[in-house]
């Protein structure tokens, strides 16, 4: 994502709707510095990702969970 933006900057904001491990980690490494991720698909209870806290502290990115029915 990162490379169809203007300086390589990332998107304002990314949504994830997929609800699989590996793509909350991927939506997270697409925001801009100080953007915002909604992790809208949910994963199975217990799963766990990995995240690089230095995006979330150092470039001041917001992520988002949201509950939702189908």
């Amino acid at each position: 994502m990162k490379k169809f933006t203007e300086d390589n900057r990332g998107a304002d904001v990314a949504i994830e709707a997929v609800g699989l491990p590996e793509v909350w980690e991927q939506t997270i490494s697409m925001v801009r510095k100080g953007g915002t991720v909604n992790l809208f698909g949910g994963c199975k209870r217990g799963t766990k990702v990995s995240i690089d806290t230095s995006l979330i502290h150092y470039s001041q990115i917001n992520i988002k969970g949201v509950f939702h029915h189908t």
